[in-house]
């Protein structure tokens, strides 16, 4: 069997590292063009869709709105799977520089822009000892923001929406809980949530894409963690998800 030199090892190595580019780049065009060519035929439908029944809408019977009620909600859907799509995409081709991350800070943000949920629900949410952490800003912006709005989607209509954040400082890893008492899932969906448009729940009674535990997912493997959750029917969810404090190690933010 003969040995590679170091030098030849050298030159597959950089062999190797070309192919990489050119599959990210690959990647990169293809995410382009799924936004570009297909966000085009969507704006194209729900345009005429709105002309339609501008002009003619006082005509309809009752099925035909069901009719046109059925393409104006697709078309909606069909957008936002497209865009769940892409945002997923970028964390896969666009990283920024980790940075310090104040996580009370992004709290509050996130707070204000689901303030409106969070009135509709009652929602309290409660923090307790969350760090200053390295990493990437809007990823970390984009973890909490989908873990906070998944529990205050999710909620229970018999009480006030109570979510608990907290972190154990580890050794090598930032430690995440996020507690809700919600309605839960059954457990034998655990796993399954945190496949691309999995959901736990039914789509007429709560809508949604069924994206944002994967997204959760793919930012923390980006941060050198994982994610998982325990959850009761009835009586709530809680995401317990780990950031690691080296990223140094960590080809993802590399």
């Amino acid at each position: 069997m003969n040995l590679l030199t170091k030098a030849e090892l050298a030159i597959k190595l950089e062999e190797t590292q070309q192919e990489l580019r050119a599959l990210k780049k690959e990647y990169e065009d293809f995410a382009y063009i799924v936004s570009h060519d297909l966000s085009s035929p969507f704006r194209t439908i729900e345009g005429f869709s709105k002309i339609i029944e501008e002009k003619n809408g006082h005509s309809f019977d009752e099925k035909t709105r069901q009719h046109f009620q059925h393409i104006m909600e697709s078309t909606k859907r069909g957008k936002a799977t497209l865009a769940a799509l892409l945002e997923l995409s970028r964390l896969n081709t666009h990283r920024e520089t980790p940075s310090e991350c104040n996580c009370e800070l992004i709290i509050e943000t996130i707070k204000q822009q689901l303030s409106l949920l969070m009135n509709q629900s009652n929602a309290s949410i409660e923090c307790y000892h969350l760090p200053i952490l390295i990493g990437d800003q809007k990823e970390i912006t984009l973890l909490f923001y989908h873990l906070i709005h998944n529990a205050l989607l999710y909620r229970s209509a018999k009480k006030p929406t109570i979510i608990k954040i907290s972190c154990e400082d580890g050794e090598n890893y930032w430690k995440f809980s996020i507690q809700d008492n919600g309605i839960g899932i059954k457990e034998s969906l655990t796993e399954k949530v945190f496949k691309a448009f999995r959901r736990g729940v039914s789509q007429k009674k709560y809508p949604g894409l069924g994206m944002g535990l994967t997204i959760a997912k793919k930012i923390t493997q980006n941060h050198g963690g994982n994610i998982s959750l325990v959850t009761t029917v009835g009586s709530g969810t809680t995401v317990y998800f780990n950031i690691a404090k080296d990223l140094s190690s960590h080809p993802a933010m590399c």
